[in-house]
């Protein structure tokens, strides 16, 4: 699943709005919603949830105090208590529509994805049309794997919003990961129309013309994404996947360089850097690239195969070493590649 990050928005001044203090009476309670609110226009949410802890001591039902005390909670990242205060709302009122909102949304926010998907039904029933409800529900499916489920509320949002460029974006998401790549690209090109200097929308069309083998035009949108953000460095180490596939094993190498030069520190980007250089018959920069890799995750048996291979091209006698570990990892490819590099009894007598 696509890495995915969606922020949370809280509009404090629609919680602190004047309608909400004209609801207060002008007590001591009306002057604490006052001072709450201008402490968090001043982001002082600390200083405010004081103030409203006070206010719902003088009234401990009063909803909009609640409301607005858990957008102070959420905008601290204080989700458990705002998740409190949320549901003390709809315990009052099962029917707020606000507050079944933005409980669905901080349970998305936590990772509670089928909690968010219920409490944003209950909003969507309320306000049909409600945009961000949708939005938000269709990401929590997203999240859950209910690909196809996701794709239904991006279509509604589609068909209400016909101009949302994101809407087709993430639709394209949701049907890339459900491996249907003919119908993401068909959303990620729409988004690119509606959104020329869209990188991901670039970045994730090539990658769905890449799963289809259609290397050279996933290339040239790889190309544009990079154009358009060139320290996209995850980006170089795709790019570099996709010139493997085009026997530009020189380009792989370079992309790799890129990425490495610049943070991208995991084993793909050494395996592929690996793996390019041995097509360039660079087999001892393959192997210390391998070290690297495994140095990250001894257990990765994909780079013990490669690295026992290279060794053995050069005549490395521990090549045996290294593919008896992938076959105790439990590769099964090990086992035939172990048959011709471990070539004497006792070598193939140790796995």
């Amino acid at each position: 699943m696509k890495t995915i990050t969606i922020y949370l928005s809280v509009v404090l001044a629609i919680v602190f709005s004047v309608g909400v203090v004209a609801q207060a009476e002008e007590t001591n309670s009306a002057s604490l919603i006052k001072s709450a609110s201008t402490k968090s226009e001043g982001q002082d949410f600390v200083g405010a949830i004081v103030d409203l802890n006070k206010a719902l001591e003088i009234d401990p039902k009063a909803i909009e105090v609640l409301l607005a005390r858990a957008t102070c909670y959420v905008s601290l990242g204080e989700f458990s208590k705002a998740l409190q205060d949320f549901n003390q709302v709809v315990a009052i009122n099962p029917s707020n529509a606000a507050a079944l909102l933005q409980k669905g949304i901080v349970e998305d926010k936590i990772g509670n994805y089928r909690e968010a998907v219920k409490s944003l039904d209950k909003c969507l029933i309320i306000n049909p049309n409600d945009l961000e409800a949708l939005s938000y529900r269709a990401l929590s499916k997203l999240n859950l794997g209910n690909y196809n489920s996701a794709i239904l509320d991006y279509d509604l949002i589609i068909t209400k919003f016909p101009t949302m460029s994101e809407a087709y974006f993430m639709r394209g998401l949701a049907k890339d990961n459900a491996g249907n790549y003919t119908g993401a690209i068909e959303d990620y090109t729409k988004t690119i129309n509606m959104d020329p200097n869209d990188t991901k929308a670039y970045y994730n069309r090539g990658n769905a013309k890449n799963m289809l083998g259609q290397y050279q035009a996933a290339l040239e949108d790889l190309n544009k994404s990079l154009e358009l953000n060139s320290t996209d460095y995850e980006a170089y180490i795709t790019r570099a996947h996709i010139n493997m596939s085009l026997g530009d094993y020189a380009s792989a190498s370079t992309d790799c360089n890129i990425a490495l030069e610049h943070g991208i520190d995991n084993t793909d980007a050494y395996l592929t850097r690996a793996v390019a250089l041995s097509h360039l018959n660079k087999f001892k920069e393959a192997i210390l690239d391998l070290d690297k890799a495994i140095t990250l995750d001894n257990k990765f048996a994909l780079a013990y195969i490669y690295r026992a291979e290279y060794k053995n091209e050069i005549k490395d006698k521990s090549a045996c070493e290294d593919i008896t570990k992938a076959v105790s990892l439990g590769d099964k490819e090990a086992q035939q590649i172990a048959k011709k590099i471990c070539k004497s009894r006792s070598e193939l007598a140790a796995w």
